[in-house]
């Protein structure tokens, strides 16, 4: 049987003191966080060696892990350069986007604006220069008519005289029978043929008359058209508005106001463009009224000259048979 031999009363209280020594130093270390190579050592001896220092190496690691990845994502600059920046960056680039927009859609219409205003220009100086034409081509169909009722008259007054050509030749041949040849006239006849003579002299002063009145109505009517339609300003100020088939306006064109128009305005030109662009539809308007008028009034005295044309053609025609007649009595007298 083995005998356990004790220590000394000495040595286990020297043990015992130097053990809590080394507790009581290690635990003031570990509360103020300080690791010192004899603890590492002290564990290694009594942990096993390996496992331990290849948990020290892991813990380091970890650390600097750790100290990366808040570095990363963990609220630094480059967390905030990356995400954060952009976040704000991305929102003032909206507003930009929003900016350049609206500037390049402010831009397309007042583009367009100019090009209406140009266009409306255009139109009116080509509306002018029609109602130019219109013009003179009236007053020229005016000066035609005067004529042609003039030709109409002296035509009239010509066909009086080539009947009378023609009765003329007549007596002619009578007198110039032979100076054996007697010739009495009735005399219970005179007063018959006096009669007739006056019924005859009456009625061309009555065709004579007609003529004179109606180349004067005629002319008085031409003229009024076409003072009526040409004047030295060929624009008209008259109402604008949609016109019926005879050139009247049957329904006037208000456009909007200067204060309705602000509420779709931005611009402090537009106003005025959008007054010079309804102005010249205004003139449009009225210069295509007053065309329509002149193709009106056109139509009118190209229909007045066909009555007197007419007439031409048939007088024209009655005085080359008198006359004719009259040529052929007069070389039958020998």
């Amino acid at each position: 049987m083995s005998s356990y031999n004790r220590p000394s009363g000495n040595s286990y209280n020297s043990y015992d003191q130097k053990g809590r020594g080394d507790y009581s130093a290690n635990k003031s270390r570990a509360s103020s966080g300080a690791r010192t190579p004899s603890s590492f050592a002290s564990q290694t001896t009594t942990g096993g060696g390996h496992s331990e220092a290849g948990g020290a190496s892991g813990i380091r690691g970890y650390a600097a892990s750790s100290r990366e990845g808040r570095g990363q994502y963990g609220g630094g600059s480059q967390y905030s350069s990356r995400y954060q920046s952009p976040s704000q960056n991305q929102g003032g680039s909206y507003e930009d986007d929003e900016e350049d927009e609206v500037g390049i859609i402010k831009a397309k219409i007042r583009e367009a604006k100019t090009e209406t205003l140009e266009s409306t220009r255009r139109a009116l100086r080509n509306a002018e220069e029609a109602q130019r034409t219109g013009a003179d081509t009236l007053a020229r169909l005016g000066q035609q008519t005067e004529q042609i009722h003039n030709i109409d008259r002296t035509l009239e007054l010509t066909s009086i005289e080539a009947e009378n050509s023609v009765e003329q030749t007549s007596k002619l041949r009578t007198l110039n029978k032979s100076i054996f040849h007697v010739h009495i006239g009735n005399p219970f006849n005179g007063s018959k043929r006096r009669q007739q003579e006056k019924m005859k002299l009456e009625a061309e002063q009555a065709r004579i008359r007609i003529a004179n009145e109606r180349k004067a109505d005629s002319v008085h009517e031409s003229r009024r058209r076409v003072n009526q339609l040409t004047s030295d300003n060929p624009k008209y100020s008259g109402p604008s508005g949609v016109m019926s088939s005879n050139g009247e306006i049957v329904s006037s064109r208000k456009g909007p106001s200067r204060s309705e128009r602000s509420r779709y305005t931005f611009e402090e030109e537009d106003p005025e463009v959008e007054d010079e662009i309804n102005s010249n539809i205004d003139q449009l308007s009225s210069a295509a009224r007053k065309l329509k008028q002149l193709a009106l009034a056109t139509g009118a005295e190209l229909k007045a000259q066909e009555d007197p044309m007419r007439r031409i053609m048939e007088t024209t025609n009655k005085t080359s048979d008198n006359i004719g007649l009259a040529n052929f009595q007069l070389n039958k007298i020998k």
